[in-house]
Parts: structure tokens; sequence; C-alpha cells
């Protein structure tokens, strides 16, 4: 989102987190929280929150794939 792409990862991975709290079955924020983490270089929480978003919607497309370039890229 807007808070990656002007280099604010620390806040993008709070507004994440807030965003979960409030919808802990949204599989799309699991998916964001995945790309903020990875962005902010933590490949074991990014892939998490793959992993979360995969169990929360398994059909999941993007999930799967991002998980696979974690797992790709030696996370």
């Amino acid at each position: 989102g807007l808070l990656l792409r002007q280099g604010r990862t620390a806040d993008a991975q709070k507004a994440v987190r807030e965003a979960i709290a409030v919808a802990p079955t949204n599989a799309a924020l699991h998916l964001l929280a995945a790309d903020v983490a990875l962005a902010a270089g933590d490949s074991a929480a990014a892939e998490a929150a793959a992993d979360a978003a995969i169990e929360i919607d398994p059909n999941i497309a993007s999930a799967w794939l991002l998980r696979a370039r974690i797992k790709h890229a030696g996370g």
C-alpha cells in the first residue's frame, strides 16, 4: 500500500496488525501482512502470514505464489 511505497514499513506493519485485530478471518489482510513483512526483510513472518491467509482461504492463489517465492528465496 501507500505506506510501503513511501518507505514507511514500520507504519505499514502496525496498520496491518491493527486491521487483522479487527478482521482476523480476512485472508486478504493476512496476505497484505505477508507482503509487508517481506518488504521489511522478515521472511519468517511473511511465510507465517501467507500460511494464515491460505488457512483461511485455500483458494487464494496469490498467497500460494508468495509462499513459493519465499521458499524459493530461502526463507
